[in-house]
């Protein structure tokens, strides 16, 4: 650990938080101190916080709980420390083979082919990290333009949704997911609509922070 070399540390932090003992709980210790006063890597940051929730000491939990009150102020609170620090060869592997994220199932690699979820393939030349974040653990916050999916109730009753490819004066066009295929509505025939949400669902509620850190990084390759 005092080599400060972040690809090392990390799996010894996960070592850590498995071991029992004062020995181990005082090593832990001494790097959530570091971690308060703001001296140690951003990219072990998220290490430090899993070792401790994992060594389930009562000591180091209370004084977790002190700092982890401090993220609650920040954008995202916890899952903000899954910015750096990530493996971009493992979020490679959840992006493409996880069937938990299933990634690949909206989104595409090759621009110009239709999907659910806008093509990922340049994704870091467009969105900073911080964005990218945000898109991965809050996707409903800033919905990408074209992808956005709304239902409309027409005025003679029926109902119609897709995705909002294009928006005029006088019509919305809506795609069909994961097909080329169109529909014009014209508004004065519209009667309700729904304001466009993501198909994406929250990735929080299906990776872990460390998983999470990973695609990030790897989505940060992209460019």
């Amino acid at each position: 650990l005092k080599r400060k070399v972040v690809e090392e540390q990390q799996p010894l932090f996960a070592l850590l938080g498995t071991m029992k003992g004062d020995a181990a709980e005082k090593l832990l210790g001494n790097w959530l101190g570091k971690l308060t006063k703001g001296e140690s890597a951003p990219e072990i940051t998220l290490d430090i916080y899993e070792a401790v929730k994992a060594m389930k000491s009562k000591n180091l939990s209370k004084k977790l709980g002190a700092v982890a009150s401090n993220w609650k102020k920040v954008k995202y609170g916890v899952w903000s420390l899954a910015l750096k620090g990530g493996d971009a060869v493992e979020g490679k592997a959840i992006f493409s083979g996880s069937t938990t994220a299933a990634c690949m199932q909206c989104h595409t690699m090759t621009a110009g082919v239709p999907s659910v979820g806008p093509d990922l393939s340049k994704v870091a030349t467009r969105l900073t990290p911080e964005h990218l974040l945000q898109a991965v653990v809050d996707p409903q916050s800033e919905v990408a333009e074209g992808y956005g999916l709304i239902s409309a109730t027409l005025k003679n009753g029926s109902v119609v949704s897709g995705l909002l490819a294009k928006e005029t004066a006088d019509e919305i066009v809506l795609r069909l997911p994961a097909t080329p295929i169109t529909n014009a509505v014209k508004k004065a025939d519209i009667a309700t609509r729904t304001k466009p949400s993501s198909a994406m669902p929250m990735m929080t509620s299906l990776l872990t922070k460390m998983e999470v850190r990973n695609i990030v990084a790897y989505l940060q390759t992209l460019k």
